[in-house]
């Protein structure tokens, strides 16, 4: 754990990288760098986790600590491309040590909008520990497949986010150019788009549900039957969030890129915390719904803030949030 906790440095600095590679307009970069790190770890993981002894290569076994170890090397490898990027390459926004001295005002700009970003992943995080607590009380195969449909989810959650990442960038960009009704044009294409992609997914997660979950889990005893069972109902239930998760990501993405961190903040605690978690309790244990509880209330969440999310959305106050002016100021809006 100690060895994890210090890699952080390096998770944040790499974060600071892709947020002002995606600020220039430029995704590619650090998705390019994120994949060699990962690569490097996948490598160093088993050299450090079981040990090494061929040629003039001697890793002693390492175990746990071995796979914190390779974390922590691809974190460093991370920020170390990333720095020679921003420094020393001409494909993003030139840096200077000089341009590194702190200056109060800016750094009050950037925790006003960074902090409730961080909350809002606090939140989540805090959200999905509860659920799992509720969820533990099933049996086994429900607990099972409960995991595994979360591992599948969070795959179908990729496009709908990189949709999102875009938008973020492009609000930015066309907010800072003035061009309020171009931003909102990328808003309502990203949307549309995100939708109808993740309906195409929805519906392909439909059919082969069953021939989807039986890849991770053969069906060899019977708990292993009843997770597959479970685990195909929970994949049914929750395409018919799929779409909603397209809308949801992008108009948050939109928040962000305005700055205002503190609606995208709102509305996902609206999602996990009035559509999400009162919601499967109430009708897994009130009403006793059991494992289909669970299920529904899982999908309600997004659906629930997506249409919140759109709804404020279409006020359009969102145009006016965080905008430079000549003389330093911000200009806001509620």
């Amino acid at each position: 754990m100690r060895v994890f906790f210090l890699g952080t440095p390096f998770l944040f600095g790499f974060f600071v990288f892709s947020a002002l590679m995606r600020g220039y307009g430029n995704t590619r970069i650090p998705m390019a760098v994120m994949f060699v790190t990962v690569v490097l770890n996948v490598v160093l993981d088993p050299l450090f986790i079981f040990g090494w002894d061929v040629g003039p290569l001697d890793f002693p076994a390492m175990g746990v600590e071995g796979a914190a170890v390779a974390t922590l090397l691809s974190r460093v490898v991370a920020t170390a491309i990333g720095l020679v990027i921003l420094f020393r390459l001409a494909v993003g926004p030139q840096l200077k040590m000089a341009y590194l001295k702190l200056e109060r005002e800016w750094v009050k700009r950037i925790v006003n909008i960074g902090a409730p970003s961080a909350l809002e992943q606090s939140t989540s995080a805090l959200a999905m520990i509860t659920l799992t607590a509720m969820v533990a009380s099933f049996a086994p195969p429900v607990v099972a497949a409960y995991g595994l449909g979360n591992r599948l989810i969070s795959l179908v959650f990729l496009p709908a986010m990189g949709l999102g990442r875009a938008t973020n960038t492009m609000v930015g960009q066309n907010l800072g150019a003035g061009r309020a009704d171009r931003a909102e044009r990328a808003v309502k294409l990203a949307a549309t788009t995100g939708a109808v992609v993740m309906a195409g997914v929805a519906g392909v997660a439909l059919v082969f549900a069953e021939p989807i979950v039986s890849v991770f889990i053969s069906a060899t005893t019977a708990d292993a039957a009843a997770t597959i069972e479970n685990g195909v109902q929970y994949l049914r239930i929750r395409t018919v969030e799929f779409a909603f998760i397209g809308v949801f990501q992008v108009v948050l993405g939109a928040y962000r890129g305005a700055g205002n961190t503190r609606t995208a903040l709102a509305f996902s605690l609206t999602a996990l915390w009035l559509g999400r978690v009162p919601t499967v309790y109430l009708l897994t244990f009130t009403l006793g719904m059991g494992a289909t509880g669970i299920w529904i209330g899982m999908a309600l969440g997004n659906i629930v803030g997506a249409i919140a999310a759109v709804a404020w959305f279409t006020r359009g106050t969102w145009k006016e949030t965080v905008v430079d002016t000549d003389d330093g100021g911000r200009a806001e809006t509620a």
